[in-house]
């Protein structure tokens, strides 16, 4: 991979940080850069109201360099406004008779003519579809596992030319993020503007927006960006955005962190030039992506302690003494430490809140039992809702109901709260960072009559289910929990992209438990099996390298049935599968009626995955997912 490489002025200046590490990435990712030769300034947004052709004529220049003296290569733009500007000329300039030719005129007295033969591309467009997230998963050799990272792209990369991501819904870092070991933090301010050049003239109004993209950001240990404007009002504008309503969070560039995964030091990414990178920030990062803050915990314990970075960076080796240290602490196997449960009075709920229970107190998590006093009730907001003593009433009331089943949980809160039921659980899910919602298919007695004869569920549940930003648990009987809490996952898919993200948070799960893990797929009667198998193999194979005990089965007939079948078969102890894969957008979708029927009549529960999931789980892993362990050393 070889690219003409065009830094731009800020990479140069004010986002050296930026050009040093993409450098050195791109270097580590096997990627060849060959700086443009004499290249000049792209006119970023101080040329157009100066001059409409200058502002195209300054970016072909640098093109035309490109065309004559590095033939053959695309340009690679980390900047996101000179790719932009660069882009443009391509778009706009190229084709249009007239204004082409005038462009040349001005090039011709440099003795250029650009002919529009080179393609621009920006920087993540080459990370994900030339380097791809395999490769750079292979590279990593210090895992950003806990790290929560909360993807920025601003608006140049995405409009007015969505070349290769989706301006409503960007996506292009999270592979990326995912292939480092970090975590995405789910946000919707990925595409807000944060105010540009108005920080300049109007402050008020960028600050405005600055300080609600820090907010959101709230729970992410770090935003990462690729843009240096959006970077620097990111950073440099912190303190008056947190006076505007903000919070503080460091602003790094993508390939900082990058560059941390792929082995190098701080130094190497120049982490010290992040103004929002304070020591404090700094120390936060690090025990929360390479040690989660248990090093403390591991040593009054006597367990030993997690590596370093540096350390994880050797492959688990310390680096003065070469003896290998264990890594054992008591909350290894930490998966939940959030837990929603829907809950009504009447105890319709029993059986999820029974589950939930069992799983916060095996994973000494908080627990929420929520209950919801909806429109129908005439509760429409908590001014009226308090006042009636209603609210301690119905408190009590669940309390009462479900005071056996909470016993032994060391943390647990009863909210009740008026509006609207799904709407209000998704919201206190995405409040508290919840890594699992738990939910009976049922929230009133005639549901469940109903949905027995018809094989529906609540709308309550279909509406989050559909929206969750974390899994979803569907529980319609006793669940038994034992040690280990799954032996046996099955997972069904329909090779969609929202059963692949099933599969993979099944392969997760898998890895964290050493549970045998089934891959499963039913096709209708005719097709070939052997096929399908070959296929579940080739497709799913690669990534499942690891996971003990992994196989792939087809069957033929019924899918809810047929999944039932085999979850019997391999005494299931867990059901995963993708809600209504086959609508394409996931929150449009309900759940389809074969996750329902399967959760209605299987023997465990079910679990509801619609998006990529991380674990929120201390272990390191190797590109075989194998543990990353040391021994202890005292």
């Amino acid at each position: 991979m070889k690219y003409a490489y065009y830094p731009g002025c800020s990479l140069m200046e004010s986002a050296r940080e930026f050009d040093v590490s993409v450098r050195a990435v791109m270097d580590r990712l096997g990627a060849e850069l060959i700086e443009i030769p004499d290249w000049t300034c792209c006119g970023a947004s101080a040329a157009e109201p100066v001059s409409k052709l200058m502002n195209y004529a300054l970016p072909a220049r640098n093109l035309a360099i490109v065309q004559d003296e590095l033939p053959g290569l695309d340009v690679l733009a980390p900047c996101s406004a000179c790719y932009l500007n660069l882009l443009k000329v391509n778009r706009e300039v190229v084709g249009e008779r007239h204004l082409h030719g005038r462009v040349n005129e001005v090039l011709a007295a440099s003795g250029l003519t650009y002919r529009g033969e080179v393609n621009v591309r920006h920087l993540l467009d080459v990370l994900l579809n030339d380097v791809g997230a395999g490769i750079m998963a292979q590279k990593v050799t210090r895992g950003l596992e806990g790290m929560k990272l909360a993807p920025y792209y601003g608006c140049q990369i995405l409009r007015p030319y969505p070349v290769f991501d989706s301006p409503g819904r960007p996506t292009s870092m999270e592979p990326i993020i995912r292939a480092m070991g970090g975590q995405v933090h789910e946000w919707d301010c990925g595409n807000r503007c944060c105010g540009a050049s108005l920080m300049v003239g109007h402050r008020d109004v960028a600050l405005h927006s600055v300080a609600a993209i820090l907010d959101q950001a709230d729970g992410a240990d770090a935003v990462v960006t690729v843009c240096p404007l959006c970077q620097m009002n990111l950073e440099a504008y912190q303190g008056q955005a947190v006076r505007a309503g903000g919070r503080r969070v460091p602003v790094l560039y993508l390939t900082q962190v990058m560059g941390l995964a792929l082995g190098l030091d701080e130094e190497a990414v120049q982490l010290g030039k992040n103004l929002s990178l304070n020591a404090g920030a700094r120390h936060g990062i690090e025990t929360r992506a390479w040690s989660l803050g248990l090093q403390a915990e591991d040593a009054e314990s006597g367990q030993g302690v997690r590596a370093s970075p540096g350390q994880i960076g050797q492959t688990g080796q310390t680096g003065q003494t070469g003896q290998k240290r264990r890594v054992t602490s008591t909350r290894e196997r930490i998966m939940f430490k959030d837990i929603i449960v829907g809950v009504t009075p009447s105890g319709v709920d029993k059986c999820a809140v029974m589950a939930a229970a069992e799983f916060a107190r095996k994973f000494e998590a908080k627990l929420y039992l929520t209950h919801v006093a909806g429109m129908a009730q005439g509760w429409g907001s908590m001014e009226h809702l308090e006042p009636s003593g209603e609210t301690e009433r119905i408190k009590s009331q669940i309390e009462e109901m479900y005071s056996d089943l909470l016993s032994g949980i060391a943390e647990y809160q009863i909210n009740v709260i008026p509006g609207i039921p799904h709407a209000e659980i998704l919201r206190l899910a995405r409040k508290k960072n919840t890594d699992l919602i738990v939910m009976g298919p049922h929230t009133k007695e005639y549901e469940e009559k109903r949905s027995k004869m018809w094989g529906m569920a609540g709308s309550t549940l279909e509406r989050v289910s559909q929206k969750a930003r974390c899994p979803v648990m569907i529980v319609h009987k006793d669940v038994a929990c034992k040690d280990p809490l799954f032996e046996n996952i099955l997972v069904a898919t329909d090779f969609s992209d929202q059963a692949e993200c099933a599969v993979n948070y099944g392969g997760q799960m898998a890895r964290q438990y050493k549970a045998n893990l089934t891959v499963m797929h039913v096709v209708e009667p005719g097709v070939s099996a052997g096929d399908v198998e070959a296929r579940l193999a080739n497709e799913y194979g690669p990534r499942l390298d690891g996971v003990p005990g992994c196989s792939f089965g087809v069957c033929s007939g019924q899918p809810p049935m047929e999944i039932l079948r085999m979850a019997q078969q391999k005494r299931a102890d867990l059901i995963i599968m993708a809600h209504h894969s086959k609508e394409m957008d996931p929150e449009k979708a309900f759940l389809g009626s074969t996750v329902v029927q399967v959760a209605l009549n299987g023997a465990c529960p079910t679990m509801s995955v619609n998006r990529h999931f991380d674990l929120r789980c201390g272990l390191m892993y190797d590109q075989a997912g194998q543990v990353v362990q040391t021994e202890a050393t005292v």
